[in-house]
């Protein structure tokens, strides 16, 4: 029942025509090209760990990781190194249990859940370092738009709004228009 909504939902154009332009080749900023899981990265992750999260099918609790944060850090850095370097992960960290979360209204309606992927644990900590470490390098290499907003620390839509609204209220003192919708 769920499979057939979220087909219908879901629409994935087979040939759209559109070629990815070879922005690589015109960056001129260095690359990102090591990533390094260092214990101490590994340990801060580790004890980040929200302690009610769900396990994944390795049925790792993330409480048990938090408490062992100390001891498994440095020998998790080794093994996130690997299949980093090798661009290969393992395979029992890519396997997920699709879960259907009630959002309201009735119960037999499939367009009131939303699927959510539960992965192990211990891919999400890789994960979480990866992506600081690809944000880290955007930051300092300068290559996001200052008012990029969106995944960025001590930003929100909240401050973006506020920017908007006094660039409106500066071009009304000025005496010009301004047309909001």
């Amino acid at each position: 029942m769920l499979r057939l909504q979220y087909s219908q939902v879901v629409n994935v154009p087979s040939n759209t025509g559109f070629v990815l332009p070879r922005l690589l080749e015109h960056i001129p900023h260095p690359l990102l090209t090591d990533i390094i899981f260092s214990p101490g990265k590994v340990k801060a992750k580790l004890m980040a760990l929200k302690q009610n999260s769900s396990p994944g099918l390795d049925n790792i609790h993330s409480q048990a990781l938090i408490t062992l944060a100390s001891h498994i850090a440095d020998p998790l850095g080794g093994l996130y190194q690997k299949p980093f370097e090798d661009t290969v992960l393992p395979q029992v960290w890519k396997n997920d249990v699709i879960s259907p979360i009630y959002k309201g209204g009735c119960r037999s309606d499939p367009a009131n859940y939303r699927l959510v992927t539960l992965l192990p644990v211990l891919s999400k900590v890789m994960e979480f370092i990866v992506a600081d470490s690809v944000m880290d390098h955007l930051e300092k290499s300068g290559l996001l738009y200052p008012v990029q907003r969106g995944l960025r620390q001590n930003r929100s839509c909240a401050t973006n709004l506020l920017l908007a609204r006094d660039d409106w209220t500066y071009a009304v003192d000025q005496g010009k228009g301004v047309d909001v919708i």
